[in-house]
């Protein structure tokens, strides 16, 4: 084979590795969508889940432990006790007890 014919060779191998490196960026890419999509419901059936089973063995305060744990939406973070006090007019101490309260029936109710 000539030189010529090895550049050309060369230069054909690198045109198929760009794009390769762009097939696999956009790969890379749908693939991150996908696990995002994922990652979306999962959080969505968990989320339901967790709703329906503090709804019937907490029904007064299944508000307060979604509150207190950042689950009472997709994008929420734990609220602070001073938040939820003000939240339910009720003193920061009463809450810090129906915390402990709340772990209390999570505890025995687990296994149900």
């Amino acid at each position: 084979m000539s030189i010529q014919g090895k550049v050309n060779e060369i230069n054909s191998i690198k045109q198929e590795l760009k794009c390769m490196r762009h097939t696999g960026s956009v790969l890379r890419k749908r693939m991150k969508q996908i696990e995002e999509e994922i990652y979306e419901y999962d959080y969505e059936i968990l989320s339901e889940y967790i709703d329906e089973w503090a709804r019937k063995h907490l029904p007064k305060y299944h508000l307060m432990l979604k509150m207190l744990y950042g689950i009472d939406d997709i994008y929420s973070k734990p609220k602070k006790i001073a938040e939820i006090a003000k939240f339910f007019s009720m003193p920061m101490e009463n809450v810090k007890k129906q915390k402990q309260r709340l772990l209390i029936k999570i505890k025995n109710n687990i296994y149900l």
